[in-house]
């Protein structure tokens, strides 16, 4: 796999033989975290949307929680 260099701290562009996807990399002590970024381009909702509903879902998780 090629890697290619941003000029930003911390992020990578990663090429496979499909397309280009970001990848996050993150060190923390002596680990080295890798996060692969995928968007789905035929998605009916926005980036906003999707998280608003992750955020209401776990909402109303919480409160049917019993106390």
């Amino acid at each position: 796999m090629e890697e290619r260099k941003l000029d930003m701290e911390n992020h990578k562009t990663v090429s496979d033989e499909k397309e280009e996807h970001p990848v996050l990399e993150k060190k923390i002590g002596r680990t080295r975290y890798h996060v692969h970024l995928f968007f789905d381009h035929n998605s009916k909702e926005t980036m906003q949307q999707k998280i608003m509903r992750m955020m209401k879902n776990e909402l109303e998780a919480e409160l049917d929680k019993p106390a």
